[in-house]
């Protein structure tokens, strides 16, 4: 019979990881980057390949620890971190974006077109994560925005479309890269609502002067895109 006063076993409280803030960035890094896998298929792994690259050994429990906050690199290890998530060194390490980086992101987003930024707010919107394409990418692959949607990476090309008449519509021409999916944006005129649909690059090659041939709506509408709260 248990005493009167005795204290029952209480299940142990979960800790809060000594680094958790960096333990988050990192997790976001990976979720942001296109290269990596998503978690539970094969991003440690990941990890540990790319850091040999770099001539750098770590093992998968390692990189486990700092995925989950319980260790973090050493300055020399951060630095090859940083490299292949592609992130700024003192965001990944302490938190901090730099000016020069922020200033860059802003403009990124200022110079993109307003339908490109149209479907990066309605992504974030939906709990999708995004970024804007620079350097080649965006140059030479026709790549507009890198995107992590429930663990899936893709690379978004976007283009303005409207509609010819009630029947038809048209898209903008611009080329991709075969990885790439291009997306075709419709304004509705009489509110702000937005059609997008998922077209392949041989729908919107044909066509003259800058404009894709017309398409049925009928079948753009076995295209449409109605949520990127899921995987397309």
């Amino acid at each position: 019979m248990r005493a009167r006063n005795a204290k029952l076993p209480r299940g142990k409280a979960k800790k809060t990881p000594v680094h958790q803030g960096f333990a988050e960035r990192l997790t976001a890094a990976a979720d942001n980057n296109p290269n990596f896998p998503p978690m539970h298929q094969g991003r440690y792994v990941y990890l540990v390949e790319q850091m040999e690259k770099y001539d750098v050994s770590i093992t998968m429990e390692t990189a486990r620890k700092w995925f989950k906050g319980e260790t973090i690199p050493t300055q020399e290890k951060m630095v090859y971190l940083t490299r292949i998530m592609n992130v700024d060194l003192n965001w990944l390490s302490m938190g901090e974006v730099a000016a020069s980086e922020a200033a860059a992101r802003r403009h990124l987003k200022d110079e993109a077109d307003s339908t490109v930024n149209i479907v990066y707010d309605l992504l974030l919107a939906a709990g999708a994560r995004a970024r804007f394409a620079d350097g080649d990418d965006a140059k030479k692959h026709g790549v507009d925005l890198h995107v992590v949607i429930k663990g899936a990476s893709y690379k978004f090309c976007v283009v303005t479309g409207e509609y010819v008449d009630k029947s038809s519509a048209r898209f903008m021409q611009r080329e991709a890269g075969e990885d790439v999916i291009t997306l075709g944006v419709i304004s509705e005129d009489d509110d702000f609502r937005f059609n997008i649909f998922d077209l392949s690059q041989a729908t919107i090659a044909a066509g003259s002067d800058g404009w894709s041939a017309p398409m049925a709506v009928s079948d753009l509408e076995e295209r449409r895109i109605r949520s990127f709260a899921q995987r397309i």
